[in-house]
């Protein structure tokens, strides 16, 4: 019985110290010779042939759009390069706005009638089949915008097992072009989170690596409190556009920006509280 209890407590701290790695991998950022490795290796990708898919044609020219829309104007650069360059114009809002523009561009991608038909018809009676159909069609239908990713196990609320319920993406795209964390959070992560809890009725919990560019969507999983989610405390890349040096960790700066105002945060799955990331631009809002 001892020795049960010794390698209980020995298991325990293993998935501590686990824990703790990856956690403190997520508040890496990638060194210049990290960086060069990461580009080379983008190289091996052939974006061209993924985003020449015809499914992926479509939904790219639709995303363009809903972004274009969402700033008020569009760009003139084309391909993905326009999609980089709405997102930084989507970025100069204030944190909250920008997540709130992102949620509705998420929405408008959408007949109205289809997300609560899918949350009647899907998430309350089947959320684990509904789980698994999104962490499907997320792999299919983004690859053109995050790269190349797959269908995963992951673990879900209860600690449970949550078989092809995750998606691997190997690494962003989207974070690696953009190259700033504060985009990362309030123009994907935060809106996304929010999205699919408000308006699919699926809890999701994305874990970006700003180290490998890696993200895990974790379909089913409640996203942590921000001050327990290293994604708000992670500083910015050194190349970033639009970096500005802060006061701080991020999640001080979010408490200031909650007592601050008190209206435009997103709600569900995500505690109601904006984000930027530490010396990235905007650390407060403008309303």
């Amino acid at each position: 019985q001892r020795q049960q209890q010794q390698r209980q407590q020995q298991q325990k701290h293993t998935k501590q110290d686990t824990r703790r790695g990856r956690e403190t991998a997520l508040l890496r950022t990638p060194n210049i010779s990290t960086q060069k490795k990461f580009q080379d290796e983008a190289s091996d990708i052939d974006y061209a042939a993924i985003e020449a898919r015809p499914h992926n044609m479509l939904i790219q020219t639709l995303f363009r759009s809903k972004m274009a829309q969402a700033v008020g104007r569009d760009v003139q650069s084309k391909g993905y390069q326009a999609i980089i360059d709405l997102t930084r114009q989507l970025n100069q809002f204030s944190p909250h706005e920008t997540q709130a523009r992102t949620l509705q561009i998420l929405k408008s991608l959408f007949p109205f009638w289809l997300l609560p038909a899918f949350k009647v018809l899907f998430s309350k009676p089947m959320p684990e089949f509904a789980c698994k159909m999104n962490a499907w069609a997320t792999a299919l239908t983004c690859e053109w915008l995050m790269g190349p990713c797959k269908v995963n196990d992951v673990e879900v609320d209860g600690g449970k097992l949550g078989v092809s319920q995750g998606v691997q993406v190997q690494r962003c795209r989207y974070l690696e072009e953009a190259g700033c964390t504060s985009i990362c959070v309030n123009s994907c992560k935060v809106p996304t989170q929010a999205f699919f809890a408000q308006e699919m009725g699926l809890p999701l919990t994305m874990t970006p690596n700003y180290e490998d560019y890696s993200c895990q969507f974790s379909f089913g999983k409640t996203p942590p409190p921000q001050a327990e989610d290293p994604a708000f405390a992670a500083p910015c890349f050194s190349q970033c556009p639009s970096k500005r040096e802060g006061k701080g960790s991020a999640f001080a700066q979010l408490q200031a920006m909650a007592a601050d105002t008190s209206s435009g945060a997103l709600s569900a799955g995500v505690n109601g509280v904006a984000a930027s990331s530490d010396r990235c631009h905007k650390v407060r809002p403008s309303i």
